[in-house]
């Protein structure tokens, strides 16, 4: 309500002063700014929110412990086996895990500037 009686002084204050037609363009073009500045705030806090999801997503894809059917099937392994027996193969499958996502991440540039092994080297200059 208060923006509205702001909005008709500075249109009776700009008519006054100038011309109705030209008071009422001015204001036409303050709320077109208005207007263009909101819808880019809109699309960057868009993109911005977008990016956050796909981290959080990728976040979660990450963590498969997480779903719940494993969590079942853990729950019932662990109640067949039976604690004692599973602590070992817990710490080994991690163990397992952690290597492989190790090498998993390893990228191709890398394998490629390692040293080869001797085997190799003889079969190249053979």
């Amino acid at each position: 309500m208060t923006a509205g009686f702001i909005l008709l002084i500075a249109f009776i204050w700009m008519a006054e002063r100038y011309d109705p037609l030209t008071a009422a363009i001015a204001l036409a073009g303050f709320f077109l700014r208005v207007t263009i500045i909101a819808a880019i705030c809109c699309l960057w806090s868009r993109r911005r929110t977008i990016e956050q999801a796909e981290l959080a997503s990728a976040a979660r894809r990450n963590a498969i412990w997480l779903d719940p059917k494993v969590l079942g099937g853990a729950i019932q392994v662990s109640r067949a086996v039976g604690w004692p027996k599973l602590v070992p193969l817990l710490a080994v499958g991690m163990l397992a895990a952690g290597v492989g996502m190790e090498w998993s991440g390893r990228d191709r540039s890398e394998v490629e500037s390692e040293p080869q092994n001797g085997r190799r080297k003889l079969a190249r200059t053979a």
